[in-house]
C-alpha cells in the first residue's frame, strides 16, 4: 500500500466557501472549488475525501464546473484526474 497526503479545508476555506455560497452559488460547488483552489490537480476520491462530500455531489460539483469550463477533466490509468 502507498501512503500519500492529502490537503484538507482549514478556516480560511471555509470563510471563501460561505462568501461563495452567499453570492448563490451551491455548497457542493463552493466546497470543491475552495479545494481546488488549493491544489494543482485532484483525483475526484481525494476530493471526497478532502471536502466530506460524497461521489455523487463531487460529480455533480465536477460537472457544473466543468460546463462552465471553470476546470478541466482528464482521465488517467482509470482513475479520473481534475486539474484547475
Amino acid at each position: 500500500m502507498k501512503d500519500y497526503e492529502v490537503k484538507v479545508l482549514d478556516e480560511n476555506d471555509h470563510i471563501f466557501i460561505e462568501t461563495l455560497r452567499n453570492l448563490g452559488m451551491s455548497r457542493n460547488v463552493a466546497t470543491t472549488m475552495a479545494y481546488l483552489m488549493n491544489v494543482d490537480e485532484a483525483s475526484s476520491r481525494e476530493i471526497e475525501i478532502s471536502t466530506g462530500l460524497r461521489q455523487p455531489e463531487v460529480s455533480l460539483a465536477m460537472r457544473l464546473m466543468r460546463n462552465q469550463s471553470w476546470v478541466s477533466v482528464r482521465s488517467e490509468k482509470n482513475l479520473a484526474k481534475v486539474a484547475r
